[in-house]
């Protein structure tokens, strides 16, 4: 046995003490034991106690290895035998010709030797090799596999990793490859084009650095992330010679299943049909999905029954060996443990067998520490930290209910109120990942984020991430990992396209074509068709051409090379942005941010190299019910007003036929009411523009109808709404500016088509961009005499918000605020998609003086003590706005931008207010208008213009508090 063993003992390269922080007493150690330490062994001098009551060993020798820190040690006791030996070659070496044999053997041989002494007697003892020997035995009975990392090494790393990261996050992203149309951000991408079907449903990660886009900027050519303090690296394909791993989300919908808002439960289907036949007020096909990706980590004991270790912990790698040791299938566990989802047979991955690899094979892999295995000596077992790459389809419609560990209504992982994500971590078999929330299983774990209270006992603790739980809430989820430790790291959304006929009313979000009229091609919607689509089941009616069904099979997917869209996309393929792209990149940074970080931040949102996050505008028309001068009351005579949200934007038809625009601010039974006079004339027609169920990042496909609210009513193509816009300007047969409601910077790029219907949509007829005339795309419009009574729709891609409404917070550093942005320009690289997140207004103006400019603040920000918030009572002060007249009667912008903490991430916050240039002026007072979320001011000449207060749309990344 061991005269000494303590768990944190410290020594540095060539020094000649080593100290013990773990407090053990020394008094058994003696002069000329041997420590063993980080599987070295070295004599000991002396062993003293410091005069910080902590424990020291004085060497014989300085320690010639490298620095170890808090590792176990032992120290091996001098035994007897090594003394008996050395006396008696003490003896001996008074005889050296008649022990020469036998001192030869004492250096060489095992077992024992007999030395003679001058005055004839025997002494017989234990070889040097047998002495050492049966010390190593003992050293590996309380001390075995010298050469592995034990697990209070690997404790201790987390702990340090734990204090250096501000989050659970990426400590790199990996590098990227290709044009912006197909990047995602650093080290996340989609594929250039679609082409083959192993390109279906795949999301890329990290680049080999030949292959990598010059902008890449991340330290390594893989992802590394932090999950609970564990560093790990992301390796999946078999050669990394192109990217390092791929996310695979599961397949598109096909119109089979409906999900059940009231009951959590999702029913899968025999035909789309039936499928549709089966809804209800709650239950609904699913066609509009959210999909979310991510990793999970886990940690698992290597034996008998899970035996395989794997290339840096990733359970899914497919690499050829590990540290030159070979690899083979995992085919003791089954597929469903390395599926990405359920129903997911094709990511099983490869390892090495570790209760049959060799002493040498297993101290290969285990000497590096990227492969996460480490050594227990109280339990006597391997571990290792295991990473699965894990995607959930969204049960329903719509985006997800609760993603963020930090914010939110909720805090745990779940899609809706009644359906949670369930951890799987080391178990064999895919649990229902969606599981409603009073299911009969409910104790087999979900998902909660550090915020989650009520008694609630947590592992970690650790922001960023969530940790599984038992079903209530009430301590760690065991069968996820062993102790518990079971985690899953959120890294983004995708916007899925599904398999249905696209339609731009019946079925937006669908690939597929139609059956022509004549039955031999697929064509798109507007096309003459064998069947016209009437409802959204209509276009889920898919056989081939001459089956009698109105959809064509063979297309809509990456190997049919035919999209029914006219930005092309496929069913199977995930794209960079938009509709059928990601929607939010998650994927954080474990660093904390830094000044420049949000300095750099600022900058691309005003130049427009952001992404942007927001809801696809879908809009209706409707008849109401509205009695004579209901002021600021909108009624109807059915549920209509169910379909309405606090905000959203109407235009009433008035009693001289024109159209104004209010916002919704209180919804009834029958009813909605509106901030200001409608003007809704008795029975007028009500044009309704709201956001649309799921989220879509980037640039996104976006529709708007240049019609008369009347005459789309009675067009079937769009009376039960779209995806997009409605323009203020009716055709009447003479020349204007038709204006889109969005902002289209780069008509030539973003422009997809012009549709037009004299007949109220029984046919229609298409202009390509070539031969459109009087297109604009400084103002975002087109010049044309439309004829009174025609239908227009103009489908174009535009740039998802940068900003959204928000409460104030308190700035972080006020006195290093980024100055007040002023812009009225057209330009997308110099503030126009800034001014329209935030002001809902398109910049036109053709100016150079009209680009985005800085001015200072001239007078110092006063905060309120208590909160931190500027106060709206002393607003920030700069320079008037003296800027030229702007072109085309452009309205311009003003904001104050500055760092804001909310839930421990940074956003850039923006005060912001409109311009509008009238009498020679841009009527500016020279103050920053401070409001909660979005109001109107009116200015000096009578304008009234929002102002309020809007944050990034998404988080910057973590803060990280030193405190």
């Amino acid at each position: 046995m061991p005269a000494f063993t303590a768990s944190q003992a410290s020594v540095t390269n060539n020094s000649k003490v080593v100290q013990i922080n773990s407090g053990e007493s020394i008094a058994n150690v003696n002069s000329g034991d041997f420590l063993v330490l980080a599987g070295f062994i070295i004599e000991i001098n002396r062993a003293y106690v410091g005069g910080d009551g902590k424990g020291y060993f004085e060497l014989v020798k300085n320690w010639p290895n490298s620095n170890q820190t808090n590792q176990e040690c032992i120290v091996i006791p001098t035994t007897g035998e090594f003394k008996k030996a050395v006396d008696a070659l003490t003896s001996a070496n008074v005889l050296v010709n008649d022990n020469f044999k036998a001192m030869q053997d004492w250096q060489t041989k095992t077992g024992t030797v007999t030395f003679t002494s001058q005055d004839g007697t025997t002494t017989t003892v234990k070889t040097l090799k047998q002495i050492e020997n049966e010390a190593q035995a003992q050293m590996d009975a309380t001390h075995p596999y010298a050469w592995a990392f034990r697990k209070a090494a690997m404790d201790a790393y987390i702990k340090s990793a734990k204090e250096r990261f501000a989050a659970s996050g990426f400590i790199h992203k990996g590098k990227h490859n290709g044009t912006n149309s197909n990047n995602v951000n650093q080290g996340l991408q989609a594929f250039g084009s679609f082409t083959v079907e192993s390109q279906a449903n795949l999301l890329l990660l990290g680049r080999n650095k030949k292959e990598a886009s010059s902008d890449a900027i991340s330290k390594t050519d893989y992802p590394v992330l932090n999950m609970a303090g564990v560093a790990i690296k992301l390796g999946l394909q078999q050669s990394f010679d192109y990217h390092y791993a791929a996310a695979k989300l599961p397949p598109a919908e096909e119109g089979l299943r409906t999900y059940d808002s009231a009951t959590g439960l999702s029913t899968l289907h025999a035909t789309p049909a039936i499928a549709f036949a089966s809804e209800t007020e709650t239950n609904k096909v699913v066609i509009d999905r959210e999909d979310m990706w991510g990793f999970e980590l886990f940690l698992r004991e290597i034996n008998d029954q899970d035996p395989f270790v794997y290339r840096w912990g990733n359970c899914q790698n497919r690499s050829g060996n590990i540290n030159g040791v070979p690899t083979e299938y995992d085919t003791v566990r089954p597929a469903e443990y390395f599926a990405w989802y359920k129903g997911d047979t094709e990511s099983r991955g490869v390892g090495v067998n570790w209760q049959q690899a060799t002493e040498s094979e297993r101290k290969k892999i285990a000497s590096d520490f990227d492969n996460l295995i480490f050594f227990d000596d109280q339990t006597g077992k391997f571990y290792q930290w295991t990473l699965r790459g894990v995607s959930y389809a969204g049960a329903g419609n719509g985006s997800w209910l609760q993603l963020d560990t930090n914010k939110g209504t909720r805090q745990d992982l779940a899609f809706a109120d009644m359906v949670r994500v369930k951890p799987r971590g080391k178990q064999d078999d895919i649990p229902d990942h969606l599981a409603a929330w009073n299911s009969p299983d409910a104790n087999s774990g979900f998902y909660i984020s550090n915020r989650y209270g009520n008694g609630v006992i947590h592992i970690e603790n650790e922001q960023g991430i969530f940790e599984a739980n038992i079903g209530n809430g009430t301590s760690p989820f065991s069968a996820g990992g062993h102790n518990g430790h079971c985690y899953l790291l959120v890294c983004g959304t995708v916007r899925r396209l599904n398999a249905g006929g696209h339609h731009p009313s019946l079925n937006p979000m669908g690939t597929r074509m139609f059956i022509s009229s004549s039955q031999n091609a697929g064509v798109h919607w507007d096309r003459p068709l064998y069947k016209k689509p009437l409802t959204t089941a209509d276009c889920f009616d898919i056989g081939t051409l001459t089956s009698g069904a109105a959809v064509a099979t063979g297309s809509g997917k990456i190997i049919s090379g035919l999209s029914g869209r006219k930005d092309g996309r496929y069913f199977d393929a995930i794209y960079a942005e938009g509709q059928g792209g990601v929607a939010r990149d998650m994927r954080y940074s474990a660093w904390g941010l830094t000044k420049k970080d949000f300095c750099e931040a600022d900058l691309r949102y005003k130049a427009g190299s952001e992404r942007g996050l927001g809801y696809v505008p879908f809009t209706k028309v409707y008849q109401s019910a509205t009695s004579a001068d209901n002021n600021t009351y909108i009624d109807f005579l059915n549920d209509e007003a169910t379909n309405f949200k606090v905000g959203d934007v109407v235009y009433c038809e008035t009693a001289t036929g024109t159209y104004k625009k209010a916002i919704v601010t209180r919804i009834g039974e029958k009813f909605v009411q509106t901030t200001t006079n409608n003007g809704c004339k008795p029975n007028g027609l009500v044009v309704h523009t709201t956001k649309s169920l799921t989220r879509v990042g980037g640039y996104f496909l976006c529709n708007d109808v240049f019609a008369d609210p009347a005459d789309i009513l009675q067009c079937t193509d769009l009376v039960n709404g779209w995806q997009g816009g409605w323009c203020e300007q009716i055709p009447d047969g003479t020349v204007k500016l038709f204006k889109f409601t969005h902002p289209v910077n780069g008509l030539d790029k973003y422009f997809k088509s012009w549709r037009h219907s004299a007949d109220l949509g029984v046919t229609w007829s298409e202009t390509s961009y070539a031969d459109l005339s009087g297109k604009d795309g400084v103002n975002s419009g087109r010049y044309f005499t439309p004829t009174a009574g025609t239908v227009h729709i103009a489908e174009y891609q535009t740039k998802s918000r940068l900003t959204v409404a928000s409460l104030r917070n308190a700035p972080i550093d006020l006195a290093n605020s980024f100055g007040v942005f002023v812009s009225s320009t057209y330009d997308d690289l110099f503030g126009s998609d800034l001014q329209f997140s935030l002001t809902g207004l398109i910049g036109r103006s053709t100016l150079e003086d009209a680009r985005g400019a800085t001015i200072p603040l001239t007078r110092h920000v006063t905060v309120n003590n208590n909160n931190g918030r500027i106060y709206a009572s002393k607003p920030p002060q700069h320079e008037v706005i003296n800027q030229p007249a702007p072109t085309n009667d452009s309205t311009g912008v003003k904001a104050l931008g500055y760092p804001v903490e909310v839930s421990s991430q940074g956003y850039i916050e923006y005060a912001y207010a409109a311009l509008k240039y009238s009498n020679g002026s841009w009527n500016d007072n020279g103050l920053i208008g401070i409001a909660d979320s979005e109001s109107t001011r009116t200015d000096f000449d009578g304008n009234s213009l929002p102002f309020g207060t809007h944050n990034t749309s998404e988080a910057l990344g973590w803060m990280k508090n030193d405190k």
